[in-house]
Formats: C-alpha cells, sequence, structure tokens
C-alpha cells in the first residue's frame, strides 16, 4: 500500500537527518522503544518534521556473516508505538541497519505504519557507526533492483501473524496453500504427523508388503476423518478470492491411484470441499493440465511410477519438488505475479519455492506453520494398537471414538 520509487520527487528525497543509537542495549529481539525516541530528543532535541530517522542497532556487523545477518529472520526491529510516534513527528523516513524495521514472526506492522502513510522504509543500512547523531540534510537514494526480489521466511504457530501478512496484498500477488497440517489435518491422534512414526513400526505394517501397504494407507485416507488445523483459514481463503486475490492449493500428494482409491486427486478435491475450501473458484475457465517430463520422485509411498504433477480444479499434485512444480505451472499458463506469498508446515517446501522465485525475480514471502503439531497430545498406545489390529483383520479403519468404544467394552 505505499509509494512506488517513481511517486517521489527528487526534492521529497532531501532532508534533516539524525541517529538514534541503542547498540549499547541491543540483542536480537530488541525492539525501538518510544522511550528510545524520548531518550534521543531530551539530550538532542525534538526530531524536526520532514526527518529521516536512522535506528542504528549494530546489527550490520553481521553483514559478512550472511547466516547471523539473516538469523531466521529475528532481527532488532523498531515498535509499533514507536513507529507511530515518529509519524507524530512528522518524519519522512524511517532506516536502520538490519534485514527489517519488524521483527517478521510478529507481522509487518511497522511496514504498514510507514507506507501506509506514504513514508520510506530503508533497511540493511551501512555505516551508521561513521554518521553523526544529527546531520544538516541528508539526499536519500531509492535505488530499484530489477535483477533481485525481496524474499523472507516466517515461522509461527500463531495464524494472526498470516492475517496480518495477508491484510495489505493486491491481485498482483498469488497465495499459495500447502494442505496437510496447514488446511486440514487428520482427527485421529495417532495420524497426526508427531506420531507418525510409530505407525512404521507397528507389527501391521512392519509385516506388510509395499502393495499391502499402500493397500492399507488408502483405506485409512479414505475412511479417516478430518479436521480444519484453524476454521479461521476458510474465512481467510474466502475473503481473498472476494477481493480477486487469487489462491491456489500446493500439495505434496499422488494424483492418481493410490491403492484402493482410484483418484486421489478426485479423493483430495472432495475432502477439501467438505471443509468449505473451494479453490476452483479463483481459476474458473482453467483447463486441468498434466506437467510430463519433470523429474519424478524417487522417494515416495506408492508402488507404481510416480504420477507426474498436475494442475486440477485449483489444486496442484506433486511428489517432487514444490519449487519446480510451481515454476512448470507458472510457465504453461504464462502466469505473472509480483509477489507470491505460500503457507507450508515444511521449510524445505518454502525454500525450495524461495529459490524457484528468486530465479523468476518475483517477490516471496513464505510462513513455516506449525500449529498443527502445537496441538497434538501425548499418544494413546493401545488405542493405536487396537486401530491397526483392526485394519489389517477387518481392513477398517476405526476412529478414535470407535477404538475407546471399543476398548471400553472390552475392558467391561
Amino acid at each position: 500500500g505505499g509509494k512506488c520509487i517513481h511517486d517521489f520527487d527528487v526534492n521529497d528525497l532531501i532532508m534533516p537527518c539524525v541517529v538514534i543509537d541503542v547498540s549499547d542495549k541491543c540483542h536480537e529481539r530488541y525492539q525501538v522503544s518510544p522511550q528510545d525516541v524520548t531518550d534521543f530528543e531530551s539530550k538532542y532535541g525534538r526530531i524536526l518534521k520532514g526527518s529521516c530517522v536512522f535506528v542504528k542497532t549494530g546489527w550490520s556487523t553481521f553483514w559478512n556473516e550472511p547466516s547471523k545477518y539473516h538469523n531466521n529472520h529475528i532481527n532488532p526491529s523498531v515498535s509499533p508505538e514507536a513507529a507511530s510516534l515518529l509519524l507524530e513527528r512528522g518524519v519522512s523516513a524511517l532506516g536502520i541497519d538490519t534485514l527489517s524495521a519488524d521483527l517478521a514472526e510478529n507481522g509487518f506492522k511497522v511496514h504498514k505504519i510507514f507506507l501506509g502513510a506514504g513514508k520510506i522504509l530503508i533497511e540493511n543500512v551501512a555505516n551508521l557507526d561513521k554518521m553523526k547523531k544529527i546531520i544538516g540534510f541528508i539526499f536519500v537514494i531509492l535505488t530499484c533492483y530489477y535483477n533481485t526480489c525481496f524474499a523472507q521466511i516466517i515461522k509461527t504457530n500463531d495464524i494472526k501473524v498470516i492475517e496480518e501478512t495477508l491484510t495489505s496484498i493486491d491481485q498482483d500477488t498469488l497465495v499459495i496453500f500447502d494442505v496437510d497440517e496447514i488446511l486440514m489435518m487428520p482427527k485421529d491422534q495417532i495420524l497426526q504427523s508427531p506420531h507418525r512414526e510409530y505407525i512404521n513400526k507397528s507389527d501391521t505394517f512392519l509385516c506388510a508388503s509395499e502393495q499391502e501397504s499402500e493397500n492399507l494407507w488408502s483405506i485409512i485416507f479414505a475412511q479417516r476423518p478430518s479436521i480444519p488445523v484453524d476454521p479461521k483459514m476458510i474465512k481467510m481463503m474466502t475473503t481473498l478470492q472476494s477481493k480477486g486475490i487469487k489462491v491456489i492449493a500446493l500439495t505434496h500428494c499422488v494424483s492418481g491411484k493410490f491403492g484402493y482409491i482410484t483418484s486421489m486427486k478426485d479423493w483430495r478435491y472432495h475432502e477439501l470441499m467438505r471443509h468449505g475450501y473451494d479453490f476452483e473458484k479463483s481459476w474458473k475457465g482453467m483447463q486441468n493440465k498434466t506437467f510430463n517430463g519433470l523429474e519424478k520422485s524417487r522417494n515416495r509411498l506408492a508402488l507404481e511410477v510416480s504420477s507426474p504433477p498436475m494442475f486440477f480444479k485449483g489444486i496442484i499434485f506433486t511428489e517432487i519438488d514444490k519449487g519446480e512444480t510451481l515454476e512448470a505451472f507458472l510457465n504453461h499458463y504464462k502466469l505473472k505475479f509480483k509477489k507470491i506469498i505460500f503457507i507450508d508446515d515444511r521449510k524445505k517446501n518454502l525454500e525450495s519455492v524461495e529459490k524457484t522465485l528468486s530465479k523468476l525475480n518475483i517477490a516471496f514471502v513464505g510462513i513455516e506453520y506449525a500449529a498443527a503439531v502445537m496441538q497434538i497430545e501425548p499418544l494413546n498406545k493401545k488405542r493405536a494398537e487396537l486401530q491397526f489390529q483392526v485394519l489389517g483383520k477387518q481392513r477398517k479403519w476405526l476412529c478414535d471414538s470407535e477404538a475407546d468404544a471399543l476398548l471400553t467394552e472390552t475392558n467391561n
């Protein structure tokens, strides 16, 4: 929602400048407070209207150590309260010697405050240690980089971070959702991601051939109940669609036959629709497409040859690298987006897409959303053992409530 570079007159870029130095008390999660601003003013005088305010945290000393500088996007930042106070002072620009004026996991409140007011934000500032606290005037040079793009990955289990990230986007942005552990998760405890190691160790699967293992999994998929990770995600998606912002699902899932399920793409589509996730709405008139020729995955559950990635009713199915699949999708349909936001529970998928979009010069925000893991309770092993015994003998999946009822009946 901020101004573009060409919206600024050159005369707007000449301004008085001050440097607020908090480096002596800074740490990786330090946020510049209104008190820091007023402490500066008590010593040097009130900040002049139209000033450029630089914040010196000392973080730039890590510039030549990229892993420390990026630090998983945890860096000293500016509090929204301090940003609001600076706007009250009438400042024209805010600069900082870190990756961002915001702590990424808290959303982009400072960006929204400053850019929303038509002001300038400057990040990754160098050599603030060589500047005086007060400078008569400075000429701010805004550079447009055509061969690089902004990218970051935020880790959070708070859906508010996702909501804030999506608040100010427009129709030039594509929003991508992973499915499992992002939109939906199994209701039955043993099938939830932290407990899956136990499944592989169960006698039912240890004694099964590859084909039998696939068949058993297909019974589970067909009969297990699923629940939304957070019902707010449904409203969030429909709100984006009402604004004309395209949303799409990108799921690591077989698209063809799997065990007793004749079409995994139909199974997945209907499962999403039952929860109110209608991705097809964003792609009316778009023909389904199979992306043949992409490298096939070596690590897959299905016994047969891997089904190639495909786009089907607003959902991209893939068993290979998500970034590579997304690139094939964008290129085939000749889609041009200025920014892509991808929400997934696995960092490697986010990094894969980040790498692809860097090559395509598309700005990227990845959100590693871990809310599903946070909801998990300790495993009820007796229930799980019964569920797998029934699965192996009766070819039936008992949900948790059914298994609990059977255990109670047996004990009585």
